[in-house]
């Protein structure tokens, strides 16, 4: 069925199936959304027929099929909600880690660089408001991964272009670690007026990374990890899962880093819940 907007204009808004969508998009990506974020759900399927001239029944049955309007509908649905330095006292507490990680490193020849991995990173603000805390305290052995099941979301994060809205959230403290972006370094679908600069660039890198599978980002394991508002949109089974493949990320005594009041129903024999007021954070006791 299909709804002519008040013009009688070629634009077509067809009513959807909610229930039959949610149920694909939950089996591809174990998203669950709520009844009040259906309304977004819809816009974003009707809006993936229309820019491929397709009616909602012949996008039913192609995106089984082609991978890349399977993309474009999961991009459109996700809600990509971040913000630079989300959550200070989180970051902070990773920032700790990794100066202690480093001052020890003085006195190992290893080498080894300080491993983080945040996951379902959105546009990167995470993964970036780390490295400039980070480079900020002159810790210069580290490694930053992010990843998520959003390809656009990567794509942006990858080119770190950013609005002048988004600046705001960033204190001047940090302001070397951005530069202008110039007239022809701006993408067309982008759009940035500003960028993180190549000082923070060579320690950060992003992937594609879809968490509700078993298969992993990168096969090498992480002094922490922060997954933060991200798992309320999961059922609390595969909430179990997805924290079980997480911990097993951690190397032994690294850390896994949980949104305030997330999944504080979980239990693991090798993690421990450590006694934070402001952070939500496991230890791996084991291996």
């Amino acid at each position: 069925m299909q709804i002519l907007d008040g013009n009688d204009s070629e634009v077509r808004i067809e009513l959807i199936d909610s229930q039959k969508w949610q149920h694909y998009i939950e089996n591809e990506i174990g998203f669950v959304l709520p009844l009040s974020q259906h309304r977004w759900m819809n816009n974003a399927i009707n809006a993936t027929a229309q820019s491929n001239q397709l009616s909602v029944d012949e996008l039913w049955e192609l995106v089984h099929q082609d991978s890349r309007l399977r993309q474009q509908l999961l991009d459109a649905t996700l809600i990509l909600e971040s913000r630079f330095f989300r959550h200070l006292p989180s970051l902070e507490y990773v920032t700790e880690l990794a100066k202690q990680y480093q001052d020890n490193l003085a006195n190992d020849d290893s080498g080894q660089p300080f491993r983080i991995w945040s996951v379902g990173c959105s546009r990167g603000q995470e993964a970036w408001s780390l490295a400039m805390m980070l480079q900020q305290q002159d810790i210069v052995q580290y490694e930053i991964l992010g990843s998520d099941v959003s390809l656009q979301a990567i794509k942006t994060a990858q080119q770190a272009q950013y609005n002048a809205r988004e600046k705001q959230s960033i204190a001047p403290l940090y302001y070397d670690y951005l530069e202008d972006v110039a007239d022809d370094m701006a993408t067309d679908d982008l759009q940035g007026d500003w960028q993180v600069t190549d000082t923070l660039r060579n320690k950060v890198s992003f992937k594609y990374h879809n968490v509700f599978t078993s298969t992993l980002p990168t096969p090498v394991k992480h002094h922490v990890v922060i997954c933060q508002n991200m798992l309320i949109y999961f059922r609390q089974f595969d909430q179990r899962d997805i924290l079980a493949r997480l911990a097993a990320q951690c190397v032994l005594g690294g850390h896994l880093i949980l949104a305030p009041g997330e999944a504080l129903f979980w239990r693991h024999p090798k993690m421990k819940r450590l006694a934070h007021k402001q952070v939500n954070v496991w230890q791996k006791i084991a291996d």
